[in-house]
């Protein structure tokens, strides 16, 4: 799966992973990880049957069984094709945005409990009353977002709580917009019809990620980078942290971008072009649904200094170093903002479509990519000469 836009978060993430078991919640991403650790051991039944709780909790992605080397010693041809009969299914009741479910009750959640956060037990009450009873959205992102902990959860908010106090107000909006989500997703269907449209979680975290769509529970959302406002407090934030909040506006562009990765069926991406294309495309069909870009300000210095960026992107969009261009952050040697690969990618996306004669055609090709280099040459791309 993918990151959005504001990926950088994956560096801080790194620096508060602690080794932690996952809690046994009933969550599609801890029954797979429990069957392949049973596959490992070769418990075939302890495989199978994490895998049948893993489709009881929603698991909607075939390739978890066709596309897995995990469990290719372990389930018959026979298995394989009942489990994807099942997952099929899952998947059947969320092929139309009229399906979509939006979950905010973690929103009303997090508040109820949020004046706790000063107790010499907030963790204990956190744990008990916000995680434990939590969506299975919430639960996921605390397994594959707060690495199963909620220490470095309790001191941020506790450090930023001028900043929590200014956006409770604009985090309780979000249960409303179900009409601009289905509507962004029908159009996105009129482009892709085989799109599949998973549940959209709206939580509250730690400042730790914008919005995924990993974990298999459908997008998980941090609602607190989507609440930036004219009276919004950021005076015990980082840098870091003010560059990864956005207006409530940009949520539509994210639930779009994300919803694209789902849908994208690319060879495995490795290379600084293959992630940037990848996440191109996600920008470039959200830009086609939403006409705004996912980050205005990576996207007007793009747009300014195309030429030298391409010059610069080209040298060394064969390697698999990605640091200068993606999930990054402001670059004070080159000067250069965060992300800028997916600028680059949304416009080798954008001269690709622009070339073919077949639009629908296009999209396709951009969603399963099989060479990707093949999409950089039709397009003709040479920094937007």
């Amino acid at each position: 799966m993918k990151y959005l836009l504001s990926a950088i978060l994956l560096f801080i993430m790194v620096l508060n992973v602690t080794a932690q078991t996952t809690p046994a919640f009933n969550t599609t991403y801890y029954w797979l990880k429990e069957a392949s650790s049973k596959a490992a051991t070769n418990d075939t039944t302890g495989c199978l049957s994490s895998i049948d709780k893993a489709i009881q909790a929603g698991l909607f992605d075939t390739s978890v069984i066709t596309g897995s080397k995990t469990f290719t010693g372990i389930l018959s041809q026979q298995q394989k094709a009942s489990f994807t009969q099942k997952i099929l299914f899952n998947r059947s009741q969320i092929a139309t945005p009229s399906s979509i479910q939006l979950i905010t009750e973690d929103i009303d959640r997090f508040w109820q409990w949020y004046p706790a956060i000063n107790k010499a037990d907030a963790e204990t009450v956190f744990m008990k009353e916000y995680i434990e009873k939590g969506s299975k959205g919430l639960q996921t992102f605390f397994q594959i977002r707060m690495n199963n902990s909620l220490d470095a959860f309790i001191k941020k908010i506790r450090s930023s709580q001028l900043f929590y106090n200014s956006i409770k107000d604009a985090t309780m909006q979000f249960t409303t917009m179900r009409p601009q989500f289905v509507a962004a997703a029908s159009q996105l269907e009129n482009l892709y019809p085989e799109s599949v449209f998973p549940p959209i979680y709206f939580l509250i975290g730690n400042l730790n990620n914008v919005g995924t769509a990993d974990g298999y529970a459908g997008l998980l959302i941090g609602t607190e980078h989507l609440c930036r406002h004219q009276h919004i407090d950021t005076s015990q934030l980082t840098v870091i942290d003010k560059m990864v909040l956005f207006d409530t506006a940009l949520a539509v562009p994210l639930i779009v971008h994300e919803y694209v990765h789902f849908q994208q069926k690319n060879k495995p991406e490795q290379t600084l072009l293959e992630l940037s294309i990848m996440e191109g495309v996600a920008d470039f069909i959200t830009y086609l649904v939403t006409g705004k870009y996912t980050n205005s300000e990576v996207y007007q210095y793009g747009f300014s200094n195309e030429a030298k960026l391409w010059t610069d992107f080209s040298k060394t969009m064969n390697s698999e170093n990605i640091d200068a261009w993606l999930f990054n952050a402001f670059d004070p040697q080159t000067g250069y903002p965060g992300n800028l690969g997916y600028f680059i990618g949304f416009r080798i996306c954008e001269s690709y479509y622009n070339r073919s004669a077949d639009k629908s055609t296009a999209i396709k090709e951009l969603i399963e990519i099989k060479d990707f280099n093949r999409i950089l040459a039709v397009s003709g791309y040479k920094g937007g000469e």
